[in-house]
C-alpha cells in the first residue's frame, strides 16, 4: 500500500497560501490508471459533459463530471491510490470523502482561458473540502494552474464566472449577497502574488476552495488534460440552497446540514486506518 509523507512545509504553505504543489506523489501506475479512464470517458460521455471551447477559436476545450460510478478506472484511482490520504494530511482531516471526479481537456493551442473564480461560488458544500490538481501531460508554468496565494483567506466569496470562454458573470440577482465581483487579479500585477508550477505527471497540486485560481489555455503542441479531484473531510456538509446554481451531483439524497458522506460519496481514508479499500 502506498503510504505518502506530507512534509510539514507542504502542511504549512497549504493552510498560509491556500494551496501547494506536491511533487513526484503518484507513480506511474495511477497516472496510467487515470489516462485509461479518461480515454474511456471521453468515449463515452456522461450526462455532464461539456464543450466550453470559446468563441476566438483555438483547440478545443472539453470537459465532463461525476463520472466514477461508470469509470472504473476513476472509482479504483479514489479507493486506492495515495490521492485521498495526501489530502487528508494536508486539510489535517479525521476522515476523507471522495466527492467528485472531473477532467479537463485543452487541444494544442487552446486559446481558451479558465477565468480567475473559486470553486466555493459553484458547491453546495460547508466545511472544509479541496482539489486537487492532477496533470496526465507535461504542463509549462504558462499553461498550468494559477492560484492567488493567500485569497481563501481572504473571507469573501465571489460571483461566479462562465467556462463558455467568454469569462462572463453569472447572472447574479439584487439580494444574493455577499457576492463580490471578482477582482482584476491580471490588470493589477504587482498587487498580488500569483502562485504557478510547472508540473509532470506525478504530481499535484492541492488547494483550497475559496482560492482564486484560472488558467491561460494550452499554447503548447500537444493536449493537455488534468483531473479535478474533489475531496471532503468529516467537517463538510451539504449546504442547499446557498446560491441558485450552485450545484451536486443529482440524486445524492442529502438534507440540509447532513455531513457529505453515503453512497454518492464514499468514505475512502480514515487517519486511523488509512486507505479503506488498497486492498481492492
Amino acid at each position: 500500500m502506498d503510504k505518502p509523507r506530507v512534509a510539514s512545509e507542504s502542511i504549512e504553505a497549504y493552510r498560509r497560501d491556500g494551496a501547494v504543489c506536491l511533487r513526484r506523489v503518484l507513480t506511474p501506475e495511477w497516472i496510467d490508471l487515470l489516462d485509461r479512464g479518461v480515454e474511456r470517458n471521453i468515449a463515452n460521455p456522461g450526462p455532464w459533459f461539456t464543450d466550453f471551447t470559446g468563441a476566438s477559436g483555438g483547440g478545443r476545450c472539453i470537459k465532463d463530471d461525476f463520472c466514477w460510478e461508470m469509470i472504473p478506472e476513476y472509482e479504483r484511482f479514489a479507493r486506492c491510490s495515495p490521492a485521498a490520504a495526501l489530502v487528508g494530511e494536508l486539510m489535517g482531516a479525521a476522515e476523507v470523502c471522495f466527492t467528485e471526479d472531473q477532467y479537463f481537456q485543452k487541444e494544442a493551442g487552446a486559446s481558451t482561458p479558465t477565468p480567475w473564480h473559486q470553486d466555493q461560488s459553484y458547491y453546495e458544500v460547508k466545511g472544509e473540502w479541496c482539489i486537487q490538481w492532477i496533470p496526465l501531460d507535461p504542463h509549462a508554468a504558462e499553461d498550468s494552474l494559477r492560484i492567488v496565494a493567500g485569497s481563501h483567506e481572504w473571507g469573501a466569496l465571489f460571483t461566479p464566472k462562465s467556462f463558455a470562454g467568454d469569462g462572463g458573470d453569472f447572472d447574479v440577482k439584487q439580494g444574493q449577497s455577499p457576492l463580490r465581483p471578482v477582482p482584476d487579479i491580471d490588470g493589477e500585477p504587482g498587487r498580488y502574488r500569483v502562485l504557478q508550477w510547472a508540473v509532470e505527471p506525478g504530481d499535484c497540486i492541492v488547494f483550497h476552495p475559496r482560492a482564486l485560481h484560472a488558467n491561460s489555455g494550452n499554447r503548447s503542441a500537444r493536449r493537455a488534460r488534468r483531473m479535478s479531484l474533489r475531496w471532503a473531510s468529516e467537517s463538510a456538509t451539504y449546504d442547499k440552497g446557498v446560491l441558485p446554481w450552485a450545484t451536486f451531483v443529482p440524486d445524492h439524497g442529502l438534507e440540509h446540514g447532513q455531513r457529505i458522506i453515503g453512497r454518492k460519496f464514499p468514505l475512502v481514508w480514515t487517519r486511523a486506518e488509512g486507505l479503506l479499500g488498497a486492498s481492492a
